[in-house]
């Protein structure tokens, strides 16, 4: 063996270890901003819900492609917090688990992808008060490893759990977020209970607002019953 093929066979173990190497971090960074494996595991048997009595703040949202926070929506639009104009955006979390003892959905909901919470810092309220003031159990961070994002979650479901067990209903929590949200990364479906039998223009509404923004794909659903996740991501 000559000094070229000596260090020929170095240098292809050197590009063999590197390519191992480097792999090997993309893997523990993953993991680290909350994108592995375990991760995935953990945003799923649930959803987050955003809700309104009005069939045109619904069509707004699905115009604008985003959730806006309560200051940047007209008074008259405010109908969950009452008018108030609140820098916050209020949603509930549907488990899986406890389907059959939620409250049906409101009128117009919006179906969010639970992955919104890699990306997004939010407060969980153990009150529905529409002003998050007190009473606030814990905060979700986008920077929260994948153990302690699924130890959170684990925390929201056991109140949740309990809450019901002492007959109250699913919206006796919120779940705040304080930014904007751009719904194009995680709408997965939308609620009009109904629509195509009593109130079909609203369903046609709402079918074109969305295949004008290129959710076509995102499912309208129309019994005004909570459904399972997998109904949604399948």
């Amino acid at each position: 063996m000559n000094s070229q093929d000596s260090t020929d066979i170095h240098y292809n173990e050197y590009i063999k270890w590197k390519t191992k190497y480097i792999k090997l971090i993309q893997i523990l960074i993953q993991n680290q901003i909350g994108l592995g494996s375990k991760t995935k595991s953990s945003l799923q048997g649930f959803y987050i819900t955003h809700s309104t009595s009005k069939l045109s703040n619904l069509l707004s949202i699905l115009k604008d492609g985003k959730i806006k926070l309560g200051t940047n929506v007209a008074k008259q639009n405010r109908m969950i917090s009452k008018g108030k104009a609140q820098k916050h955006i209020f949603t509930n979390i549907y488990f899986d688990d406890f389907i059959n003892k939620s409250d049906n959905y409101m009128d117009f909901t919006i179906i969010l992808d639970p992955k919104i919470l890699l990306d997004f810092d939010t407060e969980f309220y153990s009150k529905w008060e529409s002003h998050p003031e007190s009473k606030k159990i814990l905060e979700l961070k986008k920077s929260d490893n994948p153990t302690t994002r699924l130890k959170k979650i684990s925390e929201i479901k056991s109140y949740i759990k309990d809450s019901l067990k002492q007959k109250n209903n699913l919206q006796e929590h919120e779940l705040v977020f304080n930014q904007p949200i751009d719904i194009s990364k995680y709408i997965l479906g939308v609620t009009c209970s109904n629509c195509l039998d009593d109130y079909p223009e609203r369903y046609i509404q709402i079918k074109k607002h969305l295949k004008r923004n290129n959710r076509s794909h995102v499912k309208i659903i129309q019994k005004n019953k909570p459904l399972e996740y997998n109904f949604f991501v399948n």
